[in-house]
């Protein structure tokens, strides 16, 4: 077992189970999916630190989306992923507070 899940946020660990889709999100997909699946409102200035503590941690990639810049600031969407990394310190934290019955995300 890996011990970097040690040094997982319960808010980097919603993070990684939303990006549990299979498909890159951007942040307000993710901020949607957290909030769907768990209830808890992340404001973008929590998520996108968050995100990119996570990215220098190798466990999310994030891409610069193919889609047209947005109106009046001509960036684009940035997308991000989970990488194998970032699963298996997912599964990892999973397993170890399955083992000891706390697996609530409460108060993440």
């Amino acid at each position: 077992m890996n011990n970097k899940f040690n040094d997982l946020s319960q808010t980097e660990v919603l993070i990684l189970k939303a990006l549990q889709s299979n498909r890159p999100l951007y942040g307000l997909e993710i901020r949607k999916a957290i909030e769907e699946s768990f209830g808890r409102k992340l404001n973008f200035s929590a998520l996108y630190p968050k995100l990119e503590l996570l990215d220098a941690k190798g466990f999310i990639k994030a891409e610069e989306g193919k889609d047209a810049p947005q109106k009046g600031t001509n960036a684009r969407r940035k997308y991000f992923k989970i990488t194998g990394a970032g699963s298996q310190v997912l599964s990892d934290w999973e397993s170890a507070y399955t083992a000891v019955g706390n697996y609530e995300l409460q108060g993440a």
